[in-house]
């Protein structure tokens, strides 16, 4: 190769080497610029997706008319959760429900199936599928809405506004801005337009609701209930019943081997052996105790035992609590005849409905109980005071003992049994629960054991007692429903649209009224008793605090018992009516209004 080549040659390679560093250098730069206008616009989606730009532009569920998009699906997903955890707080944890993890890669399990109903998939699964039924109904009842020209009105704009007023100011008392608090409770990019229109649309659904439940029951005929009841008596009737039920619980066996157990610290494996024995004999003994009530023929004989055995279950109990000086302490002897005697005496006034006696007297500073002379003034007060309890306990379980009622279901074992044509008047049955109610060795699986034994009090019966018509307003303190109760009080006219009318002017939280209420609906105890009680007529008023099932707080109650309702009879087969009726109503109208769910949108659904 000659000079000139070898310089053309090496300008060439120079030449090469340069544009080769020109393009490295060029690409390079442009890496870089597409890996930031990359991040930049990751930046931008994951803003959007923050202000929920995009789940609010994205239909969730749709009909023709109404639409809940995604940002509302997502509120409305974290409100029905956040009920979940308020209704069955107690419970959550049992449910195997981790609340600091994410739904969606929780299996809901066993534990909840058998309290919530079987479901097969995840806990995220399990809330969806409810929301979106619950949606499909409001987006076809807000299209009936439309047909019928319902709108919200005033007072329905108020309401809404009130609730979102609550918002704001419980994301201030928390110290956080609205946009916080909406993005912490309800999810990332919630804003409060989607709370308003979640409410509007629920709100008009339920005004639509109000409507077609009043349209189908004005509907429903006397001939109509009059034929159902007469074609299906079975299904309506009801027969009396009284039960009693034994338990035995493991913790408290332990309790009483062990007196000073702590309750935490694993027992040894010797210990266990012990307590385990004696459980084993106290189902066993509880079981023999049951055989004997199911041997009983007659309803006093089945009553008089049940009261026995739960007075002289509880008498040694209460004595002991009473804690008595050894000085003070009845000899084993004169216990065992003022227990018998007193125990006796307690029955006769619960069963006679009488004012209870004093268990004990006193002359000349001399303490007697049932013929035996007492220590002193203490002793008679523990006496006393044993009788006081074993009084209300027993009070308590005549209610239940002598006023159950049994409707028949071809699913369950008691009614089944109940109204089978062999069994009538004192036949009796017996059903057993928990660790022992099976055949096999008893282990402690459970921690329980329950026997309860029924005996039938009535033959099948048209039941017609009449149901209450109850009213009902709510305040968050005591004064301001003494307050409102006076009000009423001092009015001219005495009936519900003058209970209403006070309960507004008073800014009461909630009022309403229970038409055709009948025992047992309620929760509230001490309601129950207030209108079941005998001095309680048409016309009376009381005050209790209840709690609030939504928020849990403590609130007090005014309730107006204004008149008598339907006969039990007849509003049970008017419901049976009511929702066959719907049935039908409901599959005509998602029929005329068709609902679209789009899927994708349903799993972008941050939970």
């Amino acid at each position: 190769m000659g000079k000139a080549n070898r310089i053309k040659n090496g300008r060439n390679a120079a030449s090469v080497a340069k544009n080769s560093k020109k393009n490295s250098s060029f690409w390079y730069t442009l890496s870089l610029a597409l890996v930031a206008a990359f991040v930049a616009i990751v930046i931008i989606v994951s803003s959007i997706f923050s202000t929920g730009v995009i789940m609010r532009s994205k239909k969730a569920i749709y009909t023709d008319n109404y639409t809940v998009n995604g940002a509302v699906l997502q509120y409305m997903f974290m409100a029905d959760y956040q009920d979940f955890l308020n209704t069955y707080s107690y419970y959550v944890q049992a449910f195997g429900l981790d609340t600091t993890k994410s739904l969606a890669k929780q299996q809901f399990g066993s534990a909840a199936a058998s309290f919530l109903g079987s479901f097969d998939g995840t806990w995220k699964d399990y809330f969806m599928s409810n929301l979106k039924a619950q949606t499909e109904q409001l987006l076809v009842y807000c299209e009936v809405a439309n047909e019928k020209g319902i709108e919200l009105e005033e007072d329905d704009i108020a309401l809404i506004d009130e609730t979102i007023h609550a918002l704001e100011h419980s994301a201030s008392d928390s110290g956080y801005s609205l946009s916080s608090f909406l993005n912490m409770y309800y999810g990332e990019g919630v804003k409060l337009k989607d709370v308003r229109e979640a409410l509007e649309l629920s709100s008009l659904a339920a005004k639509v609701a109000e409507v077609i439940d009043a349209e189908l029951m004005d509907g429903i005929t006397v001939d109509e209930i009059n034929k159902k009841y007469e074609d299906n008596k079975k299904d309506y009737n009801v027969k009396d019943y009284i039960y009693y039920t034994m338990s035995v619980e493991y913790d408290e066996v332990v309790a009483e081997i062990i007196p000073d157990y702590d309750g935490k610290t694993e027992l040894t494996e010797e210990q266990e052996k012990t307590v385990l024995e004696a459980y084993k004999n106290k189902i066993a003994e509880t079981k023999t105790k049951a055989e004997a009530f199911e041997n009983y023929t007659t309803l006093d004989d089945f009553k008089n035992a049940a009261l026995e055995d739960l007075a002289y279950t509880s008498f040694d109990s209460y004595y002991k609590t009473e804690a008595l000086a050894d000085a003070d302490k009845l000899s084993d002897t004169d216990l065992h005849t003022v227990k018998v005697a007193l125990i006796a005496e307690v029955i006769d006034e619960v069963k006679k409905d009488a004012e209870m006696a004093d268990a004990t007297a006193e002359a000349d500073g001399a303490f007697t109980a049932y013929g035996v002379a007492l220590a002193g003034e203490n002793t008679a007060k523990a006496i006393d005071n044993v009788k006081t309890k074993l009084y209300k306990d027993l009070n308590t379980a005549v209610d239940s003992l002598f006023s159950q009622k049994l409707k028949y279901d071809s699913e369950d074992t008691l009614p089944k049994w109940a109204f089978d044509e062999a069994e009538g008047i004192g036949d009796t049955k017996k059903l057993s629960f928990g660790d022992g109610s099976s055949d096999g060795e008893i282990e402690n699986k459970n921690g329980y054991f329950d026997i309860a034994v029924y005996m039938l009090a009535s033959d099948e019966y048209c039941d017609k007692t009449l149901a209450k018509d109850v009213a009902y307003m709510t305040f968050a303190d005591e004064a301001s429903a003494k307050k409102a109760i006076e009000a009423f009080k001092a009015g001219a006219t005495k009936d519900y649209a003058a209970f209403e009318a006070v309960a507004k002017s008073n800014n009461a939280v909630t009022n309403g009224k229970f038409e055709n209420y009948l025992e047992g609906q309620l929760s509230y105890g001490t309601y129950e008793t207030w209108l079941y009680d005998d001095e309680t007529v048409i016309g009376s008023i009381t005050e209790t605090p209840v709690t609030n099932a939504a928020t849990t707080d403590k609130e007090y109650a005014v309730f107006f018992y204004y008149g008598d309702g339907d006969e039990a009879w007849y509003i049970d087969v008017k419901n049976a009516i009511f929702v066959d009726d719907y049935q039908e109503y409901y599959k005509t109208i998602t029929e005329k209004y068709p609902v679209t769910v789009v899927d994708k949108v349903l799993d972008k659904i941050d939970v």
